[in-house]
């Protein structure tokens, strides 16, 4: 997918997906970059007046991996795990 805030950035996701009587599983990968110019104005008034401009490309990389499974005892229990990982790089 493609994005566009203050610049161009994508994203990529993918899935597998297998299902039969007794197990049930999913693995998702997901992967992005982004970049988006920030704007921070402060201003603290005290004793002495404190004023800081700043303009700054932010870059987020990175990419998730989310597995999970399911196994079905009987018709009305199952067991399962689910497994989530992120790697996310931001850079400012």
């Amino acid at each position: 997918s493609y994005t566009r805030k203050s610049k161009d950035g994508f994203s990529n996701n993918g899935a597998l997906n297998y299902q039969s009587n007794k197990i049930n599983t999913s693995l998702r990968v997901s992967q992005f970059d982004a970049e988006k110019i920030a704007t921070e104005n402060l201003t603290i008034f005290d004793a002495s007046q404190v004023e800081n401009n700043v303009r700054r490309l932010d870059k987020n990389r990175g990419y998730n991996i989310n597995y999970n499974i399911d196994y079905s005892i009987n018709s009305k229990t199952s067991v399962g795990a689910i497994y989530n990982y992120s790697n996310t790089k931001i850079n400012s």
